[in-house]
């Protein structure tokens, strides 16, 4: 059997379904299901049986040939509209990259130049210095299992560092004679901000996982920093590109692009661009495992601790014995590589230990179920606040002790 003839009432229904969707094609095949090749056909029967009806797709004296031109110009349009959605994708990601590059470029590599040299007429100007390290927030620590009388989570990480920024504070204003002068404050980042749940044992028993860790480091760190800077003036942060071992985000600590696997990292990168209109905050930083500066004429190294090349047994004297081997080995590095290190300061070791060349820091939680596991001597939680002088050097060294008053 032939196919039936096309009926007017057909081509009347064909015209205003073309006429509802304002003659685009394609919408119609939407809508009714036939092909759009199918829908032309039938446009081209009603122009030569019905002329009368007229052409919804007529805007001229066009022939059916250019109409299709049409239709594939539309098609051809559309495609050039996924295209161009595609390339402004690929602009707003380079966008993006160029911001990132732009706060880099912020992170300078030398210090702060108040920090190098004393005002010729400020004999009582000191620069305080604050070592942090060792956070490892997340972590939690019970004090039933280390009888040390007090234990660790993100709540009292919270208390402690506010305490520890408050008493920076008050020990430099109050306790050190009001008859001395700060130029700013130099806050050094030393790594293991975050527990980072290395261990099977930490991803059973953290209480915050890294993101989140990072999420109220980021809070605490900058509001810390903003203290400082509202009370000091100034104040130039510290920070080594791959900071601390459990900031990692690797299985197994890495050597190549250690630092492209550091939350630390991106801590001080969220640190950068908090305060990149803040005239006041400047940041130093680097791509190693060290970050080298100057206190004044003193040439200091801060690093966070398990690269110093230094490990093993410590027997009865402790950790001591480890840190001095580890920075031997960092000074005689350095001094191949033509730079003079006067200090070594660290964390990683949970070892307050302060002589002329090393300056070995505490830990926010303090005695824990590892060190207890050891049988290490208990030390409470703590961080270092020094006080430099241009012509006495280090005229003051105060253990911050953040234990529970």
């Amino acid at each position: 059997m032939g196919q039936r003839p096309l009926t007017r009432e057909q081509a009347v229904e064909t015209i205003d379904a073309i006429k509802a969707c304002g003659g685009d094609i394609d919408e119609v095949s939407r809508r009714s299901g036939k092909a759009s090749s199918s829908i032309y056909s039938r446009l081209k029967i009603i122009r030569l049986r019905f002329p009368d009806l007229g052409d919804p797709l007529k805007t001229g004296n066009l022939t059916l040939s250019d109409e299709v031109a049409q239709h594939k110009e539309r098609g051809s349009d559309r495609a050039t509209s996924a295209r161009l959605k595609e390339a402004l994708s690929h602009i707003a990601a380079l966008q993006d990259r160029i911001k990132d590059l732009e706060w880099s470029a912020k992170a300078s590599l030398k210090p702060a130049e108040w920090t190098l040299a004393a005002h010729p007429k400020r004999k009582r100007e000191h620069i305080p210095y604050l070592l942090t390290s060792d956070f490892q927030l997340g972590e939690v620590v019970r004090a039933e299992e280390t009888e040390a009388g007090y234990g660790y989570d993100a709540a009292t990480f919270r208390r402690r560092y506010r305490r520890l920024i408050d008493t920076s504070i008050y020990l430099s204003v109050e306790h050190s004679g009001k008859q001395w002068t700060y130029p700013g404050f130099i806050y050094a980042r030393g790594g293991d901000t975050i527990s980072g749940a290395i261990h099977d044992e930490l991803r059973e028993t953290d209480d915050l996982t890294p993101i989140e860790a990072v999420e109220v480091a980021f809070e605490e760190e900058s509001a810390g920093i903003q203290k400082l800077a509202d009370a000091f003036g100034k104040v130039d942060v510290k920070t080594p590109g791959a900071a601390g071992n459990h900031d990692r985000n690797t299985h197994r600590p890495q050597f190549k692009k250690a630092a492209a696997h550091s939350y630390d990292r991106l801590i001080a990168t969220m640190l950068r661009r908090h305060f990149a209109r803040d005239k006041r905050v400047t940041f130093q930083t680097s791509e190693s495992f060290d970050v080298r500066f100057s206190i004044y004429d003193m040439r200091i190294l801060l690093t966070h601790g398990d690269r110093m090349g230094s490990a093993g047994g410590t027997g009865f004297v402790g950790p001591a014995a480890t840190i001095l081997r580890g920075v031997q080995k960092v000074i005689l590095e350095q001094s191949a590589l033509g730079y003079h290190v006067d200090r070594v300061d660290h964390g990683h070791f949970h070892y307050p230990m302060y002589l002329p060349h090393v300056l070995s820091n505490g830990a926010l939680p303090g005695y824990s179920e590892y060190a207890k596991g050891f049988r290490m001597r208990p030390t409470p939680p703590q961080q270092f606040l020094v006080y430099h002088h241009a012509r006495r050097g280090v005229v003051d060294v105060k253990p911050i002790i953040l234990t529970e008053a």
